[in-house]
């Protein structure tokens, strides 16, 4: 027997006819197998403007429909650890979109991103965590 993710959705439909034949159906609802990759954090457009990005999931790990993406970022201090004064902001973004522009931030300011693909099942694996800045 396979092993279910802990981010899955089981039922059973049993149906009876005249005959009193039973039919048992068994569904599962997986979130996504992978997390996007690969990631990148750039800031070539603008001293103002951080862009985070991903490639698109493979058909196959979404496993049923594609809701969104969940961004999670934090800024961050020069040696990658959590400002004491940040906490970690999430962004949901469409599912046709494959990027995240955090925008208005001051010079020289650096933060943390990761993404996790969404489906009805819930959140997928979050790809690694990178880090960019604007300079």
């Amino acid at each position: 027997m396979t092993s279910i993710p802990s981010k899955s959705f089981s039922g059973a439909l049993v149906c009876f006819n005249a005959l009193e034949t039973v039919l048992t159906l068994v569904f599962f609802i997986l979130a996504p197998s992978s997390a996007p990759h690969p990631v990148t954090a750039t800031s070539f457009y603008s001293p103002y403007e951080i862009i985070f990005s991903w490639e698109p999931l493979q058909q196959s790990d979404i496993n049923g429909k594609l809701l969104g993406y969940k961004v999670v970022y934090q800024r961050v201090s020069a040696g990658g650890e959590p400002d004491t004064d940040s906490e970690p902001l999430t962004e949901v973004v469409p599912p046709e979109e494959t990027s995240f522009h955090l925008i208005n931030q001051s010079v020289y300011n650096l933060f943390k991103f990761k993404v996790a693909a969404l489906t009805v099942a819930g959140e997928g694996k979050f790809s690694e965590e990178v880090v960019g800045g604007n300079d």
